[in-house]
């Protein structure tokens, strides 16, 4: 027996808190029988994708992975199995290995949309936007519509072009109900499009967008994670609560845990904030020891925010940076770097993060905080009026507001 396969089995078998899934007992049944059944490993591989997306257990990722290894073990090449790979492998930031593995898969067969679509993704992860938009256009060539729109909707996020992003978005959606695609895509669209207009301090118009994506998927964690964002952020915190648990019963990530401490501690309830922060904390350092590279952004910026420890959030945002380069890596050691003092260096990564000119209010914030520290009181003063004119409601509005009020005094004097 491969060690892949028995990898697989094991992992197939391991304690989980949720039922067995039984697509994912069919196959590994298949699989653990027929020693040369390559097709059934690679269907058992897209069990283990589906579960990860349903469930967002990133040790899915893990077991789907083992079983692609398996298939090709048994078919070398076979370009389901490699394309599943780079699906997963991407899903674990190693986006490199995923462009690499696609590619191959491209050049046998060049008309496979589903090979471009993860070398743009990957690429997108990576912060290469030039080799993303390369790639979508090999999609919209093979596949208008919802795939294609979606894509190059995340493409014009990273670019800052947040509007032209939501159209974008409404195009995929539309696509999607004209073609009846699943439910899970629709409601997607629904959530992407309202994080979006959340983000620009649309509340009003983000709401219908979540409560659309919960008609359709009403167990969707996405949408109720979102959703509970929304109603902390309104300060009806009873509601975020609420919804809070219902998120975390059906996945419990971390950030769904720090997310509940900032709500209580919005509340004022110090004590219960802290024992969610602690959680949190914990959490995400599990993910981490347990491969899940996801958290390594958050570790870094838990210590610099919550539990001050520069040396720690500089190690994690250097992490997270080696798999990709994007605004928000860049942003994040800037953050990180400051908290250790470091100004020159965060003064390189800040130059770096903003000139993606993302339409993120958070990176202008950290910008501006950055440059007052070095005494630049233009850049600062620019920095901080970009943040909230991208978004005046961000959760550190207040702290924009009274910085500026700060610099704009001292101008006077």
């Amino acid at each position: 027996m491969g060690q892949a396969l028995v990898l697989i089995l094991a992992l197939a078998q391991a304690a989980t808190p949720r039922p067995a899934d039984p697509e994912i007992t069919f196959w590994s049944a298949r699989v653990a029988r027929d020693q040369a059944d390559h097709i059934s490993a690679t269907k058992l591989g897209y069990a283990f994708l589906k579960q990860a997306a349903k469930t967002g257990d990133f040790q899915f990722y893990r077991q789907a992975e083992a079983a692609f290894r398996e298939a090709l073990t048994r078919s070398p090449g076979h370009s389901t199995a490699m394309l599943g790979l780079a699906t997963a492998r991407a899903a674990r930031h190693q986006f490199q290995e995923a462009i690499d593995i696609a590619r191959k898969v491209a050049a046998a067969y060049p008309s496979d949309v589903d090979a471009y679509t993860i070398i743009g993704d990957a690429s997108l992860g990576l912060g290469d936007l030039a080799a993303a938009e390369a790639a979508y256009k090999e999609v919209a060539a093979r596949a208008p519509g919802f795939v294609t729109d979606s894509r190059r909707a995340n493409l014009s996020h990273a670019r800052g072009r947040s509007r032209e992003a939501i159209a974008l978005l409404r195009s995929a959606l539309q696509d999607a109900t004209s073609r009846d695609l699943p439910i899970q895509s629709r409601a997607w669209c629904h959530v992407m499009i309202g994080a979006t207009l959340f983000d620009l301090g649309d509340w009003a118009a983000a709401e219908p967008e979540y409560q659309a994506a919960l008609t359709l998927a009403p167990d969707s964690y996405v949408a109720l994670e979102h959703l509970a964002e929304l109603r902390a952020y309104q300060r009806r915190d009873k509601e975020a609560l609420a919804l809070y648990d219902r998120a975390i019963a059906l996945a419990r990530h971390p950030d769904f845990f720090e997310a509940v401490a900032q709500t209580h501690a919005w509340s004022g309830r110090r004590q219960e904030a802290a024992q969610w922060y602690a959680r949190a904390r914990d959490g995400y350092l599990a993910a981490a020891k347990a491969g899940d590279p996801g958290y390594y952004r958050p570790l870094a910026m838990f210590f610099v925010d919550v539990e001050p420890k520069p040396d720690d959030a500089v190690a994690w945002a250097r992490k997270d940076l080696a798999l990709r380069q994007d605004h928000a890596a860049w942003s994040t050691l800037a953050w990180a770097l400051l908290a250790r003092n470091d100004l020159a260096g965060a003064r390189e990564a800040n130059a770096k993060a903003i000139a993606s000119g993302a339409e993120d209010a958070g990176m202008w914030y950290r910008a501006g905080v950055i440059e007052k520290a070095a005494g630049n009181t233009s850049a600062s003063r620019d920095a901080l009026n970009r943040a909230l004119a991208i978004n005046p409601k961000f959760d550190r509005a207040a702290d924009a507001s009274r910085l500026l009020v700060e610099l704009n005094r001292r101008s006077r004097d």
